[in-house]
Parts: C-alpha cells; structure tokens; sequence
C-alpha cells in the first residue's frame, strides 16, 4: 500500500470534497423538472435520427434545437418523455433559459 506524506492527504481529502459538492451542484443544476421545458441530448446517431418523433409524446410540445449537435428542446412532462424514449440512448436534462436581458427565454401569452 503505498502512503502519501500528510500534505498531499489532507489535499486529496479536500479535493475530493470539492468535486464532491461541484458533482452535486451540478447534479441540481442538470436534473430536468417533473413538467417544463426539457434538453433531450442524443448519445449516438440512432437516437439522433428519430429524437424528434420519439420524444413528441401526446402533450410533449417541439420548442426549438438545443446547443447540442442533434439536441432538441421539448415542453412538456417528464415522465411522458421519459417513457416515449425508454429504451433510446438520450440523455433527459433541464433546458435552461440562455440569454441576454429581461426578454430572454420569457414565453409571450395571448
């Protein structure tokens, strides 16, 4: 078993803590909401090609492409979504409003 001097224990035990608290933040940031506007990101060529007709479930509303090559913004429940990918290599994260001033993102009504 190899022995780091205590220096280099008492760094990897704070390291390890800080990627432990970057992990979970960014865990909280990423987790999409129960119903809202959701990123569907493709992990391969397959789930790519068909995303966009697997992903419309019955009330699943197409917002607009995501940041991602091949990703797409979607509205709608979670677990609608969820379950019109099941089996699909996609990626289900929150879709966060990018932009510059009051108007970015904002939904207009009527």
């Amino acid at each position: 078993m190899v022995r780091f001097p205590p220096p280099l224990r008492i760094l990897a035990g704070r390291g390890a803590k800080v990627l432990t608290a970057f992990g979970a933040l960014a865990l909280l940031i990423a987790w999409p909401p129960s119903s809202g506007r959701l990123l569907l990101v493709p992990l391969s060529r397959d789930a790519a090609q068909n995303l966009v007709a697997a992903a419309l479930a019955d009330e699943t509303l197409l917002v607009a492409r995501g940041p991602l090559p091949g990703s797409i913004v979607v509205d709608g429940r979670r677990r609608d979504v969820a379950e019109a990918l099941a089996g699909r290599a996609v990626i289900l994260l929150a879709a966060r409003t990018v932009g510059c001033g009051a108007a970015a993102g904002a939904v207009r009504r009527g």
